[in-house]
C-alpha cells in the first residue's frame, strides 16, 4: 500500500485525469440542469 501523498503528484503527472474529471462534472451538471428545466424529457 502506498502513502496518501502518492495521490497528489499523480494529478500533476497525468493532467488527462483532471480533464476527464471536469468533463464528468460538466456532464452531470448539464444533465441535472436539463432535468430541472425540462422535466418532461425524462
Amino acid at each position: 500500500m502506498g502513502d496518501q501523498t502518492d495521490v497528489i503528484p499523480q494529478w500533476r503527472v497525468n493532467p488527462m485525469s483532471a480533464v476527464l474529471l471536469w468533463l464528468l462534472v460538466v456532464a452531470i451538471a448539464g444533465y441535472l440542469l436539463v432535468a430541472i428545466v425540462r422535466p418532461d424529457k425524462f
